[in-house]
C-alpha cells in the first residue's frame, strides 16, 4: 500500500 501522502506517486489515495 501506499502511503497516505503519496497523492501524486502513482495513484490517488483512495485507501488509508
Amino acid at each position: 500500500m501506499i502511503p497516505k501522502q503519496s497523492t501524486s506517486t502513482s495513484k490517488p489515495t483512495a485507501f488509508f
